[in-house]
């Protein structure tokens, strides 16, 4: 059986050497001018990189091959995954260069009605009530926040979790694009329940999980959450003249945690309840919160 870390720290132990990776950067220049993916024949990436040795240059870009770098005809081309690291090293993306903050955003809290904080520290972006707890959480790169005002940092956050758990929906992880499971109802975790501040009521959540085959990554959201993009409800928010692709998650109130009842077990048919303007939509999850009905009151 293939063992995936493995395979991960070779990956890693590809990019250690400065010759490799100026060889990425320098057919990244290549990529980055043309819609195509166009490379340099050997000499001239030999000379663009600087080395004068050619068995030496050799040795090294035949490391890349097959991971960050492949041969097309008489050209070494960067695959894709080649991008994604020259795009992060450039841009630093990771570079925390001690970014951070915590302020008060133009946003309240649904129970109590309180300004919400938003807190970005380690990677890490938490939205949040003092007296309720945790009302987003996702991890962002320091790029994301660097240079920006806490509003829009908040805003980019939940559009990249709101694509992200689109993307999980579909079976596909957020980190490695792996073959993900989704089920519902799941017991809250505790460190979940910690964060918001877990009372008797919050054990009552129904919690979708997402675990990924192949890194094992897990994430767990809320059951409302996960119809916030279904026609139905589109649909629904549009009639009332509100478009819910301009809206976050802190800006409907439908998207609680404490919003969702499992009416059955075998099958499992979770109910999620819209109300807005004082007329409601019911829309019922299946075990892999897959929408099965919806219904209109």
């Amino acid at each position: 059986m293939p063992d995936p870390d493995g395979a991960n720290h070779e990956a890693f132990d590809l990019l250690g050497h400065e010759i490799r990776l100026a060889i990425i950067e320098r057919l990244a220049e290549e990529r980055r001018s043309s819609w195509r993916a166009t490379g340099l024949e050997f000499a001239r990436l030999r000379k663009a990189v600087g080395v004068r040795d050619p068995g030496q240059f050799n040795y090294h870009l035949d490391k890349l091959l097959g991971t960050f770098v492949e041969k097309r005809d008489t050209e070494y081309v960067l695959t894709t995954a080649g991008m994604n690291v020259a795009g992060t090293v450039k841009a630093g993306t990771y570079d925390a260069d001690d970014v951070s903050f915590s302020a008060a955003i133009d946003a309240t809290c649904t129970e109590c009605d309180q300004p919400l904080q938003a807190t970005y520290e380690g990677g890490t972006l938490q939205v949040q009530c003092e007296a309720h707890g945790i009302f987003h959480g996702t991890a962002i790169p320091p790029a994301a926040v660097r240079d920006r005002d806490p509003e829009r940092v908040v805003a980019l956050a939940q559009l990249n979790a709101r694509n992200e758990l689109a993307r999980a929906l579909e079976g596909a992880c957020v980190h490695c694009w792996g073959t993900v499971d989704v089920e519902t109802p799941v017991e809250p975790p505790a460190e979940l329940l910690d964060d918001q501040h877990a009372s008797a009521d919050a054990v009552e959540q129904v919690v979708v999980e997402f675990t990924c085959r192949d890194c094992g990554t897990r994430f767990w959201t809320a059951a409302s959450v996960t119809v916030l993009d279904h026609p139905a409800v589109v649909s629904f928010y549009h009639d009332h003249g509100v478009n819910v692709h301009d809206r976050g998650y802190l800006e409907l109130a439908f998207v609680d945690g404490t919003n969702g009842v499992v009416e059955s077990r075998d099958p499992v048919r979770v109910r999620i309840d819209v109300e807005l303007d004082g007329d409601a939509l019911h829309v019922w999850l299946d075990d892999t919160a897959e929408v099965v009905d919806t219904e209109r009151v």
